[in-house]
């Protein structure tokens, strides 16, 4: 019996730490990499991040971008204006959660999401999940990021990154014109590793921001109660602001008093115990006819969605779409409407005068 407790324990701990990895395309010093040097193999790259962020991005790997030819070369090269998909494996989906795919062109010093997934990702041993790369997305070398934010268990977050190349469309055909433009995609949504933003367990995140592409197998529609602390903003569309409004959404779902927009990425004090007023009805604030249709994705101002090639409803973060994470939690109203016959539910909502903290 003896001899079989010291397996059993490592058994144990084996199970304890397989959470979850990407297996394609193969992340960095993978022991699913061709390229990886067989003496740097990292056989635990299902643990999470420290805690600290010590080790983000990638876990510290995206250094072997400089060794092109070697450890670094690229494992795929993938053609904007295409759909492809990437796998994650492991034994320990913690009830799933919600990810991000990412592309860095600057060896990681920042990460533009090309599509969240919100609720169920993943959620099964094995899994594909499906995305495009931007029609714009510049070609080259790249990183590729996938990010995951469990829903139960300890508040980790836990990334790997491959090396890939993007190239130009096939042919020099036309590729299909770009939701957003590449530059003004969301940054990386980034939680618990002692930035100040913390997820909450039990519940999918609902990204603040989690751009034009997303897959979303959750309940919920706002990020209320799914993220609290001081955390990322969403990014900056001046399209979006109204002096008569200026008031912001907390990660908490709380609302808080006036507050100058310029203030929006720092801390704010939450207000003493009193009611909140009510948002006023939402206005274009435009004459009528002199709104355009979106031509490029994002909605507010003086873009609508109604008539976009990219959906008819308005959703709360700014974009244009006909999806349930669009039209889930009603349209901003005078921005379009949800459902194809355009009937559907319409809200007054605090957008396009809001922005997240």
């Amino acid at each position: 019996m003896f001899p079989l407790l010291p397996l059993s324990i490592l058994a144990l701990a084996t199970a304890t730490h397989a959470h979850m990895e990407m297996s394609w395309p193969a992340p960095f010093r993978s022991k699913f990499n061709p390229h990886a040097s067989p003496g740097k193999v990292d056989y635990s790259m299902t643990a999470p991040l420290k805690a600290g962020g010590a080790d983000f991005p990638c876990k510290g790997y995206h250094s072997d971008m400089q060794d092109a030819a070697g450890v670094g070369a690229p494992v795929v090269t993938w053609k904007a204006g295409s759909p492809y998909n990437f796998t994650v494996v492991g034994g320990a989906p913690h009830n799933g959660g919600s990810c991000q795919a990412a592309l860095s062109y600057d060896k990681g010093a920042t990460f533009k999401v090309i599509h969240s997934y919100i609720g169920d990702c993943p959620l099964m041993n094995t899994g594909n999940f499906n995305f495009a790369v931007p029609s714009d997305a510049n070609p080259g070398p790249a990183i590729f990021a996938w990010s995951w934010l469990n829903q139960v268990g300890n508040r980790e977050y836990y990334m790997n990154c491959a090396s890939v190349n993007i190239a130009g469309a096939a042919g020099g055909a036309a590729a299909p014109p770009p939701k957003v433009s590449f530059a003004s995609r969301p940054n990386l949504f980034v939680a618990n590793l002692g930035n100040g933003c913390t997820t909450v367990e039990g519940k999918d995140t609902v990204f603040p921001n989690p751009g034009p592409d997303v897959t979303s197998k959750s309940s919920k529609v706002d990020n209320s109660g799914s993220i609290v602390g001081n955390c990322e903003p969403a990014k900056s569309n001046p399209r979006a602001r109204s002096e008569s409004d200026p008031r912001l959404f907390v990660a908490s779902g709380e609302q808080i008093s006036v507050i100058p927009v310029a203030t929006a990425g720092t801390r704010v004090p939450m207000p003493t115990a009193a009611p909140a007023q009510p948002a006023p009805p939402t206005t274009t604030g435009m004459a009528p006819g002199s709104m355009k249709v979106s031509a490029d994705g994002e909605c507010g101002g003086p873009q609508t969605c109604l008539g976009s090639t990219y959906g008819n409803c308005c959703s709360q973060f700014g974009f244009c779409g006909d999806s349930d994470t669009h039209c889930g939690y009603g349209c901003m109203e005078g921005y379009g409407t949800c459902g194809s016959n355009g009937t559907a539910l319409k809200l007054r909502l605090r957008g396009p005068h809001f922005r997240y903290l």
